[in-house]
């Protein structure tokens, strides 16, 4: 049987309660079977970079309670369309694949992209509005080099939290808000953003 599955690209560091809301609402509004986070190595425009290993356990302890929801490990340093395509095809032959992705410069990112042409006519995209409404969307996509396969536009239900938000307040010994259940003992029992740069890093997608 084909499956309607999402994938969710990003840098997860860390993963947090906006991200999962909004795969799950995905799920609901685009009519996925499931939902793929999919950690990057290295993503773009980021200046640093928690360990793989580290944002890998945070995403399985986010995803536990849903059965919908899993973790995909691939070896690529980002996603991309010559390389990271393929693989998804190779191991979701014959599915319909769909993007997870912010309305903020994420999804205008796209546009640049090699063979961003190729990968819109391959893949739906679902978009969280991030503050933005469904028309600004449509008119980012209209300046895309190719309409995709499918659109959807859901409104961010945490809108004010952000991994980037989260790091700075762990770093200056806040409680920090958006972490999700075991995260927050995981993050302290691995020291994790006790030394985070306040500036120059951009927030994630969500």
């Amino acid at each position: 049987m084909n499956k309607r599955v999402g994938i969710f690209s990003g840098s997860f560091d860390p993963v947090h309660k906006g991200h999962i809301a909004f795969a799950l609402e995905a799920i609901k509004v685009a009519g996925l079977d499931e939902v793929y986070f999919l950690p990057e190595l290295k993503p773009r425009r980021k200046l640093h970079i928690t360990h793989f290993a580290h944002r890998i356990e945070l995403l399985k302890i986010a995803i536990k309670p849903h059965a919908n929801l899993a973790v995909l490990e691939l070896p690529d340093k980002q996603l991309s369309v010559t390389i990271t395509l393929p693989r998804l095809r190779g191991l979701f032959p014959d599915n319909e694949l769909f993007l997870l992705i912010g309305a903020d410069n994420e999804l205008a990112h796209i546009a640049k992209w090699p063979l961003a042409k190729q990968f819109l006519e391959q893949f739906g995209l679902v978009v969280a509005g991030k503050g933005k409404s469904k028309q600004e969307v449509e008119n980012v996509i209209k300046s895309l080099p190719h309409p995709p396969t499918s659109l959807y536009f859901i409104n961010s239900s945490f809108p004010e939290i952000s991994s980037n938000a989260i790091r700075q307040s762990v770093a200056g010994g806040k409680k920090p808000k958006g972490l999700l259940p075991g995260a927050a003992s995981y993050i302290k029992d691995n020291w994790l953003y006790s030394s985070a740069p306040s500036s120059g890093t951009p927030s994630s997608i969500l």
